[in-house]
């Protein structure tokens, strides 16, 4: 099991792609990063899609970035 300051950074990292992915509508990244059982199931679109209540939400996550653990 990955320590705590690894598993942050994995979570972090994740949450950035998501937010670049909302925020340009571009699922691509996300899905080439994820895991290989993952991605054969998702495609870019079928992400957009699952996703798309953030998008219309206009959902910013980039407060991850700032974010520190206490």
């Amino acid at each position: 099991m990955p320590d705590a300051e690894k598993i942050v950074l994995l979570v972090r990292t994740t949450l950035i792609t998501l937010n670049d992915a909302l925020q340009t509508g571009n699922f691509t990244v996300l899905r080439d990063i994820a895991a290989p059982g993952f991605r054969e199931v998702n495609t870019a679109g079928r992400l957009a899609q699952s996703f798309s209540d953030l998008t219309r939400k206009n959902i910013d996550l980039s407060a991850v970035t700032v974010i520190t653990r206490s």
